[in-house]
């Protein structure tokens, strides 16, 4: 079976599958796309681990997990690091100021009194002050994210945030 692979929009260089094992209690192994050139990839996706698709958990076959990797790879679809390494600075505070929402939010498992969790709470309560975030009804973070950078107080908080984890802020 040939498998086309684009080649990797950042760079133009060579993309190749690959598989990396990890030991534990049982071998398993990952299956993931990378560029040869920048190493930009997609997420690993295994036989072992249960994914949610269509509300239900399915454990992938390897054939799935070879087509989800180069589905992900033809369409763009890159892991976190790789999608971060390619933003721009404006776009890494939006993107991290949602995913400390999804911290507070919905309670994401980390220690409490860690520089994530404090930062993920106090915007958290800024949101709530602005009553950005309600119980009663789904809320788009990204777009709180967006509502809330446009306050003076949020965006310095971030900024701190991202400085004292070793990211670039604007």
């Amino acid at each position: 079976m040939k498998i086309e692979l684009n080649v990797c929009p950042y760079c133009k260089g060579i993309a190749e599958g690959h598989i990396k094992t990890v030991e534990s209690l049982r071998k398993i192994h990952n299956y993931y796309v990378v560029c040869t050139e920048c190493g930009a990839s997609t997420e690993r996706y295994n036989t072992e681990c249960a994914m949610l698709q269509d509300r239900k958990f399915h454990v992938l076959t390897k054939k799935e997990a070879i087509e989800k990797a180069v589905y992900d790879w033809n369409n763009r679809i890159f892991d976190i690091t790789t999608r971060l390494s390619h933003m721009s600075a404006a776009e890494k505070i939006l993107w991290y100021t949602e995913d400390l929402l999804k911290v507070a939010w919905y309670g994401a498992n980390i220690l409490v009194g860690s520089l994530r969790w404090e930062t993920a709470w106090k915007l958290r309560r800024i949101a709530e002050e602005k009553k950005l975030l309600k119980i009663s009804t789904e809320n788009d973070l990204g777009e709180v994210a967006r509502v809330l950078l446009d306050n003076c107080e949020v965006k310095p908080i971030v900024c701190k945030y991202l400085e004292e984890i070793g990211e670039v802020a604007v």
